[in-house]
Formats: C-alpha cells, structure tokens, sequence
C-alpha cells in the first residue's frame, strides 16, 4: 500500500507540473495573442494612414495643379493687360503725332500766307 501511495504522489506531483507547465503556456499564449492583437492593430492603422497618405498626395497634386493653372491663367490676363495698354499708348502717341504734324503744316501754311503778304 505504501508503494501505492508513493506512486500516486509521484503521479500527483507529475500531474501538479503538467497543470504548472499548462497554466504557464496558456498565460504565454495568452500573452500571445494580445501582442499579435496589439500589432494587427497597429497593422491595420498604418493600412489607413497609407490610405490618407495616397489621399493627401492625390489632394497636394490637384492643388498644386490648379495653382499653376491659377498663376498661368494670371500671367495671361496681366500680359494681355499690357499689350492692351501698350497698343492704347502707341495709339495715342500717333494721334499726337498726327496732331503736332497738322499744327505744324497749319503753321507752315500761315508762315507762307504771312511771307508772301509781306
């Protein structure tokens, strides 16, 4: 009987380290898989980021996109501005001239008018 007995501590001591050994892994696993939880998480996060990423750079490219456009279209409007101004001054610098180019043929009239009274 004492054989006996000293075969079920055995066993019971055994038993005792399995339960041990299992409590310890299934605390390791456990702990396993909150990491592994943890990091699909963050997996999935950065997923999204990378979306907002492609967003953002899809959003910066339309933007710098029309701010060319913006300063093409302002450049044009400022060049065509100039040459409009530019033809308004050239015409009247030639109406100037023709205006000075009569009064001076007036004048050259009256000088003859007045040399041949004299």
């Amino acid at each position: 009987m004492e054989e006996f007995k000293t075969q079920i501590n055995k066993y019971y001591t055994a038993f005792q380290k399995l339960r041990n050994e299992h409590t310890a892994v299934t605390q390791h696993l456990t702990n396993s898989e909150l990491a592994f939880s943890d990091v699909h998480r963050e997996c999935d996060r950065c997923k999204g980021y990378k979306s907002n990423e492609n967003a953002l750079v899809t959003s910066l490219a339309e933007s710098e996109n029309s701010i060319i456009a913006s300063q093409q279209k302002y450049a044009k409007d400022q060049i065509t501005k100039c040459i409009k101004e530019i033809i308004s001054v050239q015409q009247q610098y030639e109406n100037d001239i023709n205006k000075l180019n009569t009064t001076i043929r007036i004048l050259e009239i009256k000088n003859s008018a007045l040399q041949e009274y004299l």
